[in-house]
């Protein structure tokens, strides 16, 4: 189940941002891993992010991680990745569960249109460096500093130090996906001691499309 068939699933232009990259590689771990057919995403021209206008409280991706200090380089072999990102998500604290959900929508006629294609990770801090979950061997096994920050989760101010690695994108799914534009969500919300969900919570979305190799 290792992340590395995820981490094939983008093809990224020349001067296209590729920072946001950890995002969509833990927002793609629920498509299904087989490896029957092979896909390509390919994201749409503009901006590599949108809002999630349907959720006019919520705050965007930019609210959530700096990758101003995150290094990369288009290789012949994918993206080569370096330098570090910083949690800027304030108002949540340590004591804070942090629940992260993802889906994907299909647009047709004019309407997004909700897939089969959905995830639900009720505790992320409890198995973000957990060596069994698919974004594992190819986002958090690079991250150098684990140990002093292990505990610190998505804490604002944490930095996330990453070794120089290669990525590449495309990824294999047993579930057919008919052409046309997609729309990849994924949400962080931070729930109190008592439960309570706080009201910064974090939302974006990624259009493109996939492509059958």
């Amino acid at each position: 189940m290792g992340l590395s068939f995820v981490l094939q699933f983008i093809r990224f232009k020349m001067g296209r941002s590729v920072s946001q990259i950890y995002q969509l590689l833990i927002v793609l771990q629920f498509i299904c891993y087989s490896t029957e057919v092979e896909y390509e995403f390919l994201m749409e021209d503009g901006t590599f992010y949108n809002e999630c206008k349907d959720l006019p409280g919520a705050l965007s991706m930019e609210d959530f991680l700096d990758m101003t200090n995150l290094n990369r380089t288009l290789v012949e072999e994918g993206i080569q990745v370096s330098g570090n990102m910083t949690s800027v998500w304030y108002g949540v604290d340590y004591s804070d569960r942090i629940q992260m959900t993802g889906s994907v929508q299909y647009f047709d006629r004019g309407t997004w249109v909700p897939t089969i294609l959905n995830m639900l990770v009720s505790d992320l801090c409890k198995v973000l460096y957990d060596d069994k979950q698919l974004w594992y061997k190819s986002w958090s096994s690079h991250i150098v500093n684990r140990r002093e920050i292990e505990k610190e989760c998505l804490m604002p101010g944490t930095v996330f130090i990453f070794e120089t690695y290669t990525a590449n994108f495309r990824f294999g799914s047993g579930i057919y996906l008919k052409p046309g534009r997609y729309s990849i969500r994924l949400q962080y919300k931070a729930f109190d001691k008592f439960n309570i969900m706080r009201p910064n919570d974090i939302c974006y979305e990624i259009r493109g499309e996939f492509f059958k190799i």
